[in-house]
């Protein structure tokens, strides 16, 4: 995997369950990044914080995954307004926010996508 994203999901996460994220959980301080790529691409993050989902009365786990930025208009990425058409969902705060930019900006396998979701979540 690139060092950039922990995981890396080949298909639309936004399942109901979550359940086929990865288990594992990160921290405040060492958050978790996973890379949604079917679809628009989408960026989630853990920091260890495990949430009830109940979808028609029934309970599921997030696994502590939560969505923080969606890519619908890459080319708005090099524009000087990057956040047109796109979505950040969280603001991030210190120590969280300097281990996001730190992870997006090692390079890796993902460049194109860390870059730019580095970008949206710095507009």
């Amino acid at each position: 995997m690139c060092p950039s994203f922990d995981s890396v999901f080949q298909r639309s996460p936004n399942t109901p369950a979550q359940v086929d994220f990865p288990t594992t959980l990160g921290s405040a301080s060492a958050p978790l990044l996973l890379l949604g790529t079917g679809g628009d691409p989408s960026l989630w993050i853990n920091i260890g914080v495990v949430s009830p989902l109940v979808v028609n009365g029934e309970t599921f786990t997030d696994n502590g995954w939560t969505l923080l930025a969606v890519i619908e208009n890459f080319a708005a990425m090099f524009t000087d307004n990057p956040l047109t058409g796109n979505f950040v969902y969280q603001t991030l705060v210190d120590p969280t926010r300097a281990a996001v930019f730190a992870k997006l900006a090692t390079p890796g396998a993902n460049q194109r996508w860390s870059q730019a979701f580095l970008r949206l979540l710095s507009a």
